[in-house]
């Protein structure tokens, strides 16, 4: 492995959550729908950081074809987030059909990424990354639509559980409210 700060800070990223997960694992839950989300979220952050470490660490020379794995995995982020967010403010909240929907800008990155893929010779792919790596490729435009959309849908996300977490804490407060209210009469 070379030792670089970025491969430094990955590993010891992918170690946390390794012992995270872990200890989720052994542990009771009280809301097993939030532990499953918890361990979910930490297993693909856990993904994420091993497809990096491969690029930092220039295996994907020898491994071309796991190389990437990762890629559109961040869109992800967003909705396990927000489902987290759910079940640990919503009390009987439960995964339904309609919830796999948050899901779907995933599944069509992971389509239009195959398509990309789709007859690259590997050799191809590990100069590609080559030339990524040693700053010599500018970002073009679909390059940077990707990461535009991947950082607008976490912003939407982010700005989903933020009103979540307002109502829930004006909910609990009103409810709060009323209790003392009714003792005092």
């Amino acid at each position: 492995m070379i030792l670089s700060f970025w491969s430094t800070v990955l590993f010891t990223s992918g170690i946390q959550c390794v012992l995270l997960i872990a200890f989720l694992g052994f542990k009771p839950a009280y809301n097993r729908r939030a532990k499953t989300l918890l361990i979910g979220l930490l297993s693909l952050v856990l993904l994420i950081n091993l497809s990096s470490l491969i690029t930092a660490n220039y295996w994907y020379k020898e491994m071309p074809e796991i190389s990437g794995f990762a890629r559109g995995m961040v869109l992800l982020l967003g909705p396990l987030l927000y489902l987290y967010s759910r079940s640990i403010t919503v009390p009987d909240f439960r995964f339904r059909w309609s919830h796999i929907l948050h899901f779907v800008p995933y599944f069509i990155a992971v389509v239009f990424i195959r398509i990309q893929m789709h007859g690259v010779d590997p050799d191809f792919y590990i100069m590609a990354v080559d030339a990524l790596m040693s700053g010599e490729v500018q970002m073009n435009a679909v390059a940077t639509l990707w990461f535009i959309s991947y950082f607008v849908q976490l912003f939407i996300y982010v700005g989903l559980i933020r009103y979540q977490l307002k109502k829930q804490s004006q909910q609990q407060t009103e409810q709060l409210q009323l209790e003392l209210g009714s003792r005092q009469k």
